[in-house]
């Protein structure tokens, strides 16, 4: 009921939590158009917020908490009480990322809205690696799921970035379709990643056969993939040198069974295709042709 209250209260607390000195990218961000500020970073995670609000000057970490939303505010404050060291090396990646957003800011502040975020969406990609490695330093969980960010060249943003804090790679690449970009690592301090394939298919495929027995066992628990054999509808031909699992949905057969059938397109990014699956057939790499009638392997969806 008193705003004014409640700012100099918001203040005085990120006043106390911030860090000890306030200059360079910090002194710029600070200085910027709240509601530009706001808007670059109202869609991070709460852990990276708090992280810039303990950067910023107090009377700017107060301007910024009241144009957040109110949920992001409360969950940014909690953790602002919580924040440690931080690794150089993921601060500097953070602080290159946001001086650059910074001056790119005040630059399009007088430009029309949607030009302005237009801007912003072509400048998302090369600060994956960035936030991600902000994120690793600060996240306080047993397991981090991935999805994107893991090819070859100038696209594979995410391992890069865990390995200079230290993770140990365990798997880099998979052979099977979709999924071959999986990855997963464990950090030092014994916290595991899963990197889960960009394209949708891909990761829900990986998702079925790697995440989801990952957690049970992180509790103590088994559930490997349970498959089923039925008659197959139509013949598939040879399978290549990667195991597939093909989208299939159950049929009626030819003889009136239950039967599955493999779905015409495997591309890894057709959602469409995956919404109207109900299974997945397995093809162990260099699997011979199956014809109609013989019983293949399938992993029940849903």
């Amino acid at each position: 009921d008193d705003p004014a209250g409640e700012a100099d209260a918001l203040r005085r607390f990120a006043e106390a939590r911030r860090s000890p000195a306030v200059s360079g990218v910090w002194t710029d961000l600070s200085a910027l158009d709240t509601p530009l500020l706001a808007g670059l970073i109202r869609n991070e995670r709460a852990q990276i917020v708090a992280l810039i609000l303990s950067r910023l000057t107090g009377e700017a970490a107060a301007r910024l908490l009241r144009n957040l939303p109110p949920a992001l505010s409360i969950d940014a404050m909690q953790r602002l009480l919580h924040i440690g060291e931080v690794h150089p090396a993921a601060m500097a990646g953070l602080e290159q990322y946001l001086q650059g957003r910074a001056r790119a800011l005040s630059r399009e502040g007088g430009q029309a809205g949607a030009e302005r975020i237009a801007r912003i969406f072509d400048r998302l990609d090369p600060r994956a690696g960035t936030l991600f490695l902000a994120a690793l330093e600060t996240a306080e969980v047993d397991l981090i799921v991935v999805i994107g960010g893991a090819s070859v060249g100038d696209h594979d943003r995410v391992k890069p970035a865990a390995r200079e804090l230290g993770a140990r790679m365990r798997v880099e690449g998979i052979a099977m379709r979709p999924g071959k970009p999986l990855w997963a690592a464990i950090l030092p301090d014994g916290r595991r990643i899963l990197g889960l394939p960009g394209n949708p298919v891909s990761a829900l495929v990986c998702g079925e056969l790697f995440l989801k027995p990952l957690l049970a066992a992180m509790q103590g628990g088994v559930a490997l993939p349970e498959t089923e054999t039925m008659p197959l509808a139509e013949a598939l031909p040879a399978n290549g040198p990667r195991e597939h699992w093909m989208r299939a949905a159950r049929v009626v057969g030819p003889d009136g069974r239950g039967a599955v059938r493999a779905l015409p397109d495997q591309d890894s990014a057709m959602l469409t295709v995956l919404s109207g699956a109900d299974g997945l057939i397995r093809r162990a790499a260099n699997a011979p042709q199956v014809g109609a009638g013989e019983d293949v392997e399938i992993l029940p969806l849903g």
